[in-house]
């Protein structure tokens, strides 16, 4: 009988190959590669029953995703939102209340 992690490595890594594969086909590679990882990292905290504090990088690699699909949408004159948001971000990170 596989163990359990196992069958926790042969599912990322499946999910990982599939997501190659699909970005492959649709020739999306950015940002779809967001996408992907983030996906498995979901599974990857299903499957290892890990807390919700472990589910903020897959959520932030979405958002990220999800912004930079919207950034492409408008062309590469952009409205120069990314400089802004990554200063903004790293700021959030540094200055961050911790416990």
């Amino acid at each position: 009988m596989p163990s359990a992690q196992n069958y926790y490595l042969r599912t990322f890594h499946g999910l990982i190959l599939i997501g190659l594969g699909v970005l492959t086909i649709t020739e999306y590679w950015w940002p779809g590669i967001l996408f992907v990882l983030s996906v498995a990292m979901i599974v990857d905290a299903i499957i290892l029953k890990k807390p919700w504090q472990s589910w903020s990088t897959p959520i932030i690699l979405t958002i990220l995703g999800v912004l930079f699909h919207f950034d492409k949408m408008l062309g590469e004159n952009g409205i120069g939102f990314w400089p802004i948001a990554l200063i903004v971000a790293g700021l959030l990170v540094v200055f961050s209340k911790r416990n």
